[in-house]
């Protein structure tokens, strides 16, 4: 059985731990890593299993310090989900503009403390069903 393949966006303020985030759905963080800012974007596939199956999610993680977002547009093209990781203030609505039109968005907390599992549910159920 081939596996469904999915290119997800993920968005939000420089510093907010989108790639912190992506790492623990991969399963390699450690606490102790070392801030390093995304320079353009870093894609990671993820599997995923849920009631309909496994699915491979791409993650793109793109930048969120303006330096290094030469070309933000164009890395959410073809992107079946968007992601904006907030905080508590209102910076994430600035990254709404930037979503391509009928592509769907999830917004997730930053400073929730949710499991991996329920991280990966989240993204599964918002795919499938969509």
């Amino acid at each position: 059985m081939q596996v469904q393949e999915y290119k997800v966006s993920l968005l939000g303020e420089k510093r907010i731990g989108k790639t912190r985030f992506v790492k623990k759905l991969y399963g390699n963080y450690t606490e102790e890593a070392i801030y390093k800012p995304t320079i353009g974007v870093e894609v990671t596939p993820i599997d995923i299993n849920g009631n309909e199956g496994k699915i491979r999610v791409s993650i793109w993680d793109n930048s969120g310090d303006e330096r290094y977002r030469g070309l933000k547009e164009q890395y959410h093209i073809n992107s079946t989900l968007v992601i904006i990781l907030k905080s508590n203030n209102e910076n994430y609505k600035q990254y709404e503009s930037e979503v391509p039109q009928n592509t769907p968005v999830i917004y997730l907390n930053a400073n929730e403390n949710k499991s991996v599992e329920e991280y990966k549910t989240i993204i599964y159920n918002a795919l499938i069903n969509n």
